[in-house]
């Protein structure tokens, strides 16, 4: 389901004629012992998306009707924690029950198999109720532009040195390797895209003291002409050396190669390309660490990702190269949340792409919602531990989504899970609802958070949305 603030455009047109004529029954499977039973859960409502007031029916279905005898319950639970009633209405040939949303928010929906022996993972939908109506838990910090211009201050102070050095022969050996070993096609789709005129280099650019440099990869068609680029900024999700928080330079030359664009791929966390296992399981526990708020601001991660991403944009509008209008950022949770980020700190970032963006309404158990990835504070801190709350919060909410959002001038895609208990809808919602520009949010009802279920495909797929507004938007 989507929400969205923008005139008709072809992207948009061309995604709902093909979103019509889809079916919309959804399918979840459970695994079982020995067997494979398929539950179906239908929504009245497929897209997950409800007004206020209006009553949600659930229906549950069984590929072998005699299975739904193995059908323990079903349960719905606001935010994912707090159980409510639901009306058994029918349940026969097929389970049906009924149930009216107390309030705007988040309802996620859990079938249960009979089951003596061990609990399996219920089958789950989840709705949003009046998502437009949700907003963020507390008011902005009262010296938010106070604070960041400080910050923006203290990074263009430090003079603009980009080192481009080349690939290691074992930085690229390494890009060439899967777990399973060496992957020929990979070397040979990379050194197609070199000898078709796309160039890649290792990036790093000095920050001041404690933050770790910008580091990351830049690749650019070879004989790009002055002013006739987008640039397009990679960031990645939560990890360290894990092969989706790594850069990729072989994909970055495909995205420069494909749009004639720059393309920034950065590290999260500042460190080095391309490194062995050894270097990022020595690096681990300590950038983990540092997700919780440190002494110093400037220590945290959260403070680090910010105060790169104003450095990358710097530099990358530096570029000669470059085409003066387009710079999307595209992230997947914590690279989407960066992404929605750099569009709060820089309005020249014309275009973001949120795949279940992190860092949005981090104060949300104040208001019974689940806070937003990394999570300074939960429902556990309330309960046992309310004095450490403010002080978690304090440093955070200088990087919660949920008000750099305001300041965005970036037209926006986003994604969110409807189960998602990592990036929780609600706080994508309030951040999507802050952006006062062009915008659009589609909503996946059985998406949890890494995946991309069969059944929410009828939506579209992410790469196929992602060219279609790049194309888009590099038209504009």
């Amino acid at each position: 389901m989507e929400l969205t603030i923008s005139s008709a455009t072809p992207f948009t047109e061309r995604l709902m004629a093909r979103r019509r004529s889809l079916a919309l029954a959804v399918t979840l499977t459970v695994a079982l012992t020995g067997q494979c039973l398929a539950y179906t859960l239908e929504l009245d409502q497929p897209g997950g998306v409800y007004p206020e007031g209006k009553v949600v029916t659930l229906t549950v279905k069984a590929d072998d009707k005699s299975s739904l005898a193995d059908l323990d319950y079903v349960m719905v639970m606001a935010n994912n924690r707090t159980p409510l009633d639901i009306t058994v209405t029918q349940l026969t040939p097929d389970w049906q029950g009924q149930f009216t949303p107390p309030a705007p928010g988040w309802y996620v929906f859990k079938a249960y198999r009979r089951n003596t022996t061990t609990r399996e993972k219920p089958a789950t939908v989840g709705i949003l109720v009046a998502p437009e109506r949700i907003r963020s838990a507390r008011p902005e910090p009262t010296n938010f532009n106070e604070f960041w211009k400080e910050k923006r201050d203290a990074v263009t102070a430090v003079p603009l040195k980009p080192e481009l050095t080349p690939l290691t022969d074992e930085q690229k050996e390494r890009e060439y390797t899967s777990d399973s070993g060496k992957v020929p096609a990979l070397e040979e789709k990379a050194t197609r895209l070199e000898s078709e005129g796309v160039e890649r280099w290792n990036l790093e650019i000095e920050m001041m003291s404690p933050v770790r440099p910008v580091r990351g990869y830049l690749t650019r068609p070879t004989n790009a002409e002055i002013k006739t680029s987008p640039v397009i900024i990679l960031l990645h999700a939560a990890g360290i050396g894990q092969f989706w928080c790594r850069g990729n330079s072989i994909e970055a030359m495909a995205l420069s190669q494909k749009y004639n664009a720059i393309v920034l791929d950065l590290s999260a966390h500042g460190i080095m390309n391309g490194g062995s296992s050894e270097y990022y399981d020595e690096l681990e526990p300590k950038l983990n660490a540092q997700y919780k708020m440190p002494k110093h601001w400037e220590s945290s991660q959260l403070a680090g990702m910010a105060l790169r991403l104003i450095r990358a944009i710097e530099f990358a509008t530096t570029l000669p190269e470059w085409n003066g209008k387009h710079i999307v950022c595209i992230g997947e949770s914590q690279g989407g949340g960066q992404a929605l980020m750099a569009a709060g700190l820089d309005t020249r970032v014309s275009g973001v792409i949120a795949l279940v963006p992190a860092m949005c309404d981090f104060a949300g158990p104040l208001l019974g919602r689940p806070s937003g990835y990394p999570k300074p504070i939960s429902f556990d801190t309330l309960e046992n531990r309310p004095d450490a709350v403010e002080p978690a919060l304090r440093d955070a909410l200088y990087c919660d989504n949920i008000y750099l959002s305001t300041r965005s001038r970036a037209k926006t895609l986003i994604f969110a899970g409807l189960t998602d208990p990592t990036c929780p809808s609600p706080g994508i919602a309030a951040a999507f609802n802050n952006i006062p520009v062009e915008k659009k949010i589609l909503f996946f009802p059985h998406k949890k958070h890494n995946d991309f279920p069969a059944e929410d495909l009828w939506i579209g797929k992410f790469d196929d949305l992602r060219d279609g507004f790049l194309l888009e938007h590099f038209s504009e």
